[in-house]
């Protein structure tokens, strides 16, 4: 934190102007995106979220089906492959993929025992225990921004080598703000979170996470675009997220496609 400009709040996001820089840069493939309420409605009665899963994130719920909705809506699964959703927690996402798909679908998770578990996988996700070219669909809901240090970058790398040609990542939300920031808990007792260089801090009281990414467009350039080697990238710009819910968030979706083997 230190020579680095704390916040006092969150910075603005105007989401148009930011896609309008984003409509600047080469090569990246920009859709607007209106999310179907009554299919949402439908997806929702079909993926019968435990009621654990809704009284954990309560008014918050919404939000956390409507980006796996999105997913499934924006990104496709099949009854063939492999599925995994990377730093997956407690979320019930891989068992409703399972329910609709007979593909195999795994929950990955720093939080879990190292190793393949059955459909449990544990360890880094940077470091994931597969084959290369070995998976055709790969989900972060809320998670990539909480991965410290480089840790963002490296796993970009890791994903491309482990998808199958026409292989996909799905990340939801993508923090995008006019101001690159790092966000904290204000109270947090510990000395060895690393932010990152030109990142503003924000510290935050009662959240309850030790880091958390928010980049500008130049900073998803140079830790995300730069790394994308041998894929197709896409951003969606969620148009209609509050008449799904007031609560809701959902702005911008970052999807690649691995279109080849080759790392250059």
């Amino acid at each position: 934190m230190k020579n680095q400009e704390i916040l006092d709040a969150h910075p603005p996001c105007d989401p148009i102007q930011i896609w309008n820089t984003l409509q600047l840069i080469p090569g990246l493939n920009l859709y607007r995106y209106v999310v179907d309420i009554d299919d949402f409605q439908n997806y929702l009665k079909k993926a019968r979220y435990p009621r654990s899963y809704r009284n954990t994130f309560g008014e918050l719920f919404i939000e956390k089906a409507l980006e796996h909705y999105t997913s499934i809506e924006l990104m496709g699964h099949n009854d063939q492959g492999i599925s995994i959703d990377i730093a997956s927690s407690t979320s019930p996402y891989h068992a409703i993929i399972s329910n609709f798909y007979s593909c195999k679908s795994y929950h990955q998770d720093l939080i879990y025992p190292p190793g393949i578990h059955d459909l449990m996988v544990g360890g880094n996700a940077t470091d994931l225990p597969f084959e290369d070219h070995s998976i055709s669909r790969m989900t972060l809901h809320c998670s990539i921004e909480h991965f410290e240090n480089d840790e963002d970058s490296k796993f970009i790398v890791e994903a491309i080598q482990k998808l199958t040609i026409g292989g996909k990542l799905f990340i939801a939300p993508l923090y995008l703000a006019e101001v690159y920031y790092n966000c904290t808990e204000a109270d947090l007792k510990v000395n060895d979170v690393i932010f990152d260089r030109g990142a503003k801090i924000l510290p935050i009281s009662g959240w309850n996470n030790r880091f958390g990414r928010t980049y500008d467009v130049g900073a998803f350039q140079n830790r995300v675009l730069a790394y994308c080697k041998g894929v197709d990238v896409s951003m969606y710009f969620v148009e209609n997220v509050k008449d799904v819910c007031s609560k809701c968030y959902l702005k911008f979706i970052f999807i690649l496609e691995k279109t080849n083997n080759r790392n250059d």
